[in-house]
């Protein structure tokens, strides 16, 4: 049934409170689990029919996956923890404001306090706009299971609208971004329809900067390929170049870069040209504000 606003299928329905519990039941043969944190997503799919799992396995229960922790100079968010408290986090440290941003566009209040950052990633949407920051942040990911545990390069991790580098028996433990040294700027911005919508083009920029010369430029787009791209032409034209204004032609022909590098579609959202045009406008937005806040001018 689709278009509903009731789930028609019946399913089990488990809470573990421990790590163990849940590979416990991980573990257990012949399972149609599915991982459910805060719902925001795989509710929806469900009462449309595109996903009928037998049983939902949550994860908010679990302590062990709700934290954020700062150790050498890496922050590590446990998958569990939502996106309300990540958004709070991630506005205390300014090289890494777009990740600030990008959790802060992905829904309104009611969202912010359900969804979590490892379901964000793991719904595996072209449009996630937790992952362009992610992204040029050069994140990576704790996958564990009862066996163990290894460590995934985000990019890696998502292969495609829904899939992920995930075992049956694994789960995302933490969200791990190395934050940036003095004198980075980051800055984060989505196209949409109406507010809190999934975006039509989003775009994320990380910027080191010293003095007037920009030595690193990181940019990822998301919602104009299968996966959102870490775009590697800006940093090939703009790395060791010194700035003088970050509207001239050297920006802009960073920005045309960009809208050559990405691969959008016509869809119900927007159109490919459309996503073009804006993906040049948008780095140029981006990067000023990222130049900036590099500098220490802007919040």
């Amino acid at each position: 049934m689709h278009n509903s606003r009731i789930i028609t299928n019946e399913f089990d329905f488990c809470q573990p409170a421990t790590l163990t519990e849940l590979f416990g039941l991980l573990n257990e043969p012949g399972g149609d689990d599915r991982l459910i944190a805060g719902g925001t997503d795989i509710l929806v799919m469900m009462k449309e029919g595109r996903h009928c799992p037998k049983r939902l396995v949550s994860t908010m229960k679990i302590d062990e996956l709700d934290f954020i922790e700062i150790k050498d100079g890496v922050m590590r968010i446990g998958a569990a923890t939502k996106l309300k408290k990540v958004a709070a986090a991630c506005r205390e440290i300014k090289s890494i404001l777009a990740l600030h941003e990008g959790v802060s566009s992905i829904g309104k209040l009611q969202i912010l306090n359900m969804a979590t950052i490892a379901g964000n990633i793991c719904t595996a949407s072209p449009a996630a706009d937790s992952v362009p920051p992610l992204l040029t942040l050069g994140t990576t990911l704790t996958l564990k299971s009862g066996d163990g545990e290894r460590q995934v390069a985000l990019e890696d991790f998502i292969l495609g609208p829904g899939k992920t580098a995930i075992g049956r028996d694994e789960i995302v433990y933490s969200v791990n971004i190395p934050l940036p040294a003095e004198g980075v700027g980051s800055s984060f911005r989505k196209m949409e329809r109406v507010g809190a919508d999934i975006a039509k083009i989003n775009i994320a920029i990380s910027i080191k900067r010293n003095g007037d010369v920009c030595e690193s430029c990181k940019v990822a787009v998301g919602s104009c390929a299968p996966t959102a791209l870490l775009i590697d032409e800006p940093g090939g034209i703009l790395s060791g170049q010194l700035i003088s204004d970050p509207e001239s032609d050297l920006i802009r022909r960073a920005g045309v870069a960009v809208s050559e590098a990405i691969r959008p579609i016509d869809d119900i959202r927007s159109t490919a040209e459309y996503r073009r045009k804006v993906a040049k406008v948008l780095f140029m937005d981006v990067f000023q504000v990222a130049w900036d806040r590099a500098k220490g001018d802007a919040s």
